[in-house]
């Protein structure tokens, strides 16, 4: 069964009994910022540098939107491997995800996923990266749950307060099946 699940939570509290890898958006400037950014280099430091490196040679690589970094990070006490995903998918750091971007980079997850048999954890974009969350929620149903990959997204106590739908009054989305998919 394949599931698009809710988190409470920071995803670099993630956990999995097998590999999984963690997704998160970047910007084409080589600007890291945001606050699941800099939770993720807090954690993983390697990932920052690892950005810094792949911008600072773009000339020469492929760092462009839609492209995916997967920085390896192996895990001794669980003996599995956690890959974090450095996703181009945004302009800047003012301006939106572009979905097309998102959708390129998730095509990118998911197919590494299903080659290590991997769980994918993303934070929830927040409201400051994207206008319209259904959108790229429907993004990821479409390239990561359909593929039968299961999909975590974290929601931190810092969002977790703030309006999910534009309606004070609905309250966020419970977890998902979507075996049918």
């Amino acid at each position: 069964m394949t599931a698009l699940l809710y988190v409470d939570g920071e995803v670099t509290s993630a956990k999995s009994t097998g590999p999984m890898i963690i997704a998160h958006v970047c910007n084409e400037v080589g600007v890291w910022v945001g606050e699941d950014a800099k939770a993720i280099a807090s954690r993983w430091p390697q990932v920052r540098s690892a950005y810094y490196r792949w911008y600072r040679n773009r000339i020469r690589n492929d760092f462009t939107a839609g492209a995916v970094q997967f920085v390896e990070h192996f895990q001794r006490h669980r003996n599995h491997k956690t890959r974090i995903a450095n996703m181009i998918a945004q302009p800047d750091h003012r301006r939106s995800v572009r979905f097309r971007s998102f959708e390129k980079c998730l095509l990118h997850v998911s197919r590494k996923a299903k080659k290590m048999e991997a769980t994918v954890h993303m934070p929830k974009i927040g409201p400051d990266q994207t206008e319209s969350w259904f959108e790229l929620e429907a993004i990821i149903l479409r390239m990561l749950c359909s593929s039968q990959i299961n999909v975590f997204v974290y929601i931190p106590k810092s969002q977790q307060k703030k309006k999910w739908f534009n309606d004070e009054k609905t309250s966020p989305p419970l977890p998902m099946d979507h075996s049918s998919l």
